[in-house]
């Protein structure tokens, strides 16, 4: 295990000294510890425990991470081809941009905490100095988010925001940089339970929901309740498989109206409210 504490003078000669072309950095959060769980190296010892004995990574999956209490990390040194020093591993945080991109990962639960209560003001310096030692700008920064169908790094972080004061840290004006917080595109008919989107052919028939019922209950984790007709097409009521499901609850199904493309899942109640139903 070779995460270890620095400062942001290390960071910055880290960053400088990789050889790795890095075009960017993606930024996550914990869904789990919470940042008021925080405990230093212990937190840290425990994602990597995670990662790499649960996972079966050959190092924790984030190159660097700041603590609840702005404390900073360099964490991943090791990748499938042995030990690289770091910020010079491939990733593991982000499929398909794990060789491209630097993971920055902020320690706790910003769904549900508020980023600038704990560590954001160091998190926003670390993706600075991160970015003028690799001669990148504000555009380069991203979230988890953008890339699968996830809230990662959370509803309380906005990416319009982070860019800006990134900018701003940097010494950049930081004007110019669109107005947007990009989300993945939400299809027209949307399955959504719990945290998941879940991908089942949904399909409108006599204003009822149906999905494929093999696919569905698998993304719950669960089989087929007994008692339920299954089509030879494979599609059944969404309704009659959730019902037998116990805990989840179907939390948005139906044509997405115009808005819903600005919209990220999981629905919130409100949302529902707003947008008329589910």
């Amino acid at each position: 295990m070779d995460i270890r504490q620095v400062d942001m003078a290390a960071l910055t000669a880290a960053a400088r000294a990789a050889s790795r072309r890095w075009r960017g950095v993606i930024i996550h959060h914990f869904a789990s510890p919470w940042a008021r769980d925080y405990r230093g190296r212990a937190t840290w010892e425990g994602v990597w425990r995670y990662h790499v004995r649960t996972r079966g990574w050959s190092d924790i999956g984030y190159h660097w991470g700041v603590g609840a209490n702005n404390d900073l990390w360099l964490l991943r040194h090791r990748d499938a081809a042995g030990f690289q020093g770091p910020l010079n591993a491939f990733g593991a945080h982000c499929v398909g941009y794990n060789a491209t991109h630097a993971g920055a990962v902020l320690a706790g639960n910003f769904d549900e905490e508020d980023p600038h209560q704990y560590g954001y003001r160091m998190l926003i310096s670390s993706v600075a100095a991160f970015l003028q030692a690799r001669k990148l700008k504000p555009e380069d920064v991203h979230f988890h988010r953008e890339f699968d169908n996830k809230t990662c790094p959370g509803y309380n972080l906005s990416l319009w925001t982070v860019r800006q004061d990134v900018g701003r840290a940097m010494g950049d004006a930081a004007t110019g940089l669109p107005h947007y917080d990009p989300r993945p595109p939400v299809p027209l008919y949307a399955v959504v339970i719990g945290s998941m989107v879940i991908d089942c052919s949904p399909k409108i028939w006599e204003q009822r929901l149906y999905v494929l019922a093999e696919p569905y209950c698998e993304a719950l984790g669960a089989a087929i309740p007994g008692g339920v007709h299954v089509h030879d097409s494979g599609y059944a009521l969404a309704e009659a498989l959730t019902a037998g499901i116990g805990g989840w609850r179907l939390f948005y199904a139906g044509p997405a109206p115009e808005r819903m493309y600005h919209r990220w899942y999981p629905k919130r109640l409100e949302w529902i409210e707003e947008d008329g139903g589910a």
